[in-house]
């Protein structure tokens, strides 16, 4: 089992640099734990980009 923080967890919903690395590694080693924290985290740093203007919230809702 891996664990897979929400930063990189990000990087399987959204294209970021180094994303296909990361859905390389993640679909290799399944399965995947995730912290209860991930939820909060996740949403608070789709918010934050949508804030920012880097997704829209469609996309926001999207990837929740």
């Amino acid at each position: 089992m891996v664990y897979a923080d929400t930063s990189a967890l990000i990087k399987r919903y959204l294209a970021e640099p180094h994303s296909d690395e990361f859905d390389e590694f993640f679909l290799a080693r399944t399965p995947l734990a995730i912290s209860r924290l991930t939820l909060v985290e996740m949403r608070c740093s789709l918010a934050r980009r949508c804030r920012n203007g880097e997704i829209d919230s469609a996309l926001e809702e999207q990837v929740m």
